[in-house]
């Protein structure tokens, strides 16, 4: 239901001064013209992420509102936006309607996908001597919303270097589909520590060719420091 109510600070305070009964029909115009009607935009959010503000907000004639929309982990954000209001545009993580005429709802909604992280390496012996060979495994999980495809995961022995897409390592392997939550531990043998004593970076790259579509594809690469004797 429309409301009216005062959008100026300077016509409450004349108001406040004004016996309206007595006012003028000069008068009563005026203050009409600093009167505007007022109007309900309602947030309405599907599973998979959050709304600020997330309670109906009262929005001045031909005024516009502004939402931030947060998707949690292992969604990402729809851009395209549902409900009754005005079309508006999206910058960044906040949509702002368009120009509000009437009540309406603004709803959003949310997609599932997997999203693949590496949580362990563990190397085998942790400090392996120079000229030996050593073990590692890498602790790969989904903490998507949904079950998804791992695919390649790449591993470097001594990599400091954030990696692209497609980038070869010293050894790899596959792996298929993996459930929401779970985890799964790959095993690499026989590399080589060198002949030389120092420290290094091993880095593992979990869907290294970056072919499975995931809520975030920042965080696929896990680095552990370790020292060879």
């Amino acid at each position: 239901m429309n409301k009216r109510f005062i959008v100026s600070l300077a016509v409450i305070l004349l108001i406040k001064q004004i016996n309206l009964a007595s006012a003028s029909p000069a008068t009563i115009s005026v203050i009409n013209d600093f009167i505007l009607d007022g109007f309900t935009v309602t947030p309405t959010i599907e599973t998979g992420g959050t709304v600020a503000p997330n309670t109906q907000q009262e929005v001045n004639e031909r005024a516009t509102k502004a939402f931030t929309v947060t998707p949690n982990t292992g969604y990402i954000r729809n851009n395209t936006v549902g409900g009754t209001c005005p079309p508006g545009s999206w910058n960044g993580n906040v949509w702002t309607t368009g120009a509000i005429l009437e009540d309406c709802i603004v709803s959003f909604s949310f997609t599932a996908q997997p999203d693949f992280v590496i949580t362990a390496i563990n190397l085998t012996p942790t400090s392996p001597p120079k000229n030996s060979v050593f073990t590692a495994t890498v602790i790969v999980k989904n903490q998507g919303a949904i079950a998804g495809n791992v695919g390649w995961v790449d591993v470097w022995i001594n990599q400091s270097s954030v990696l692209d897409c497609g980038t070869d390592g010293d050894q790899w392997k596959s792996f298929g589909s993996l459930d929401a939550g779970a985890s799964t531990t790959l095993t690499f043998t026989a590399f080589a520590a060198g002949s030389t004593a120092g420290n290094r970076l091993f880095r593992a790259f979990v869907d290294s060719f970056c072919n499975t579509e995931e809520s975030d594809e920042s965080n696929n690469q896990f680095t552990k420091s370790y020292v060879v004797q």
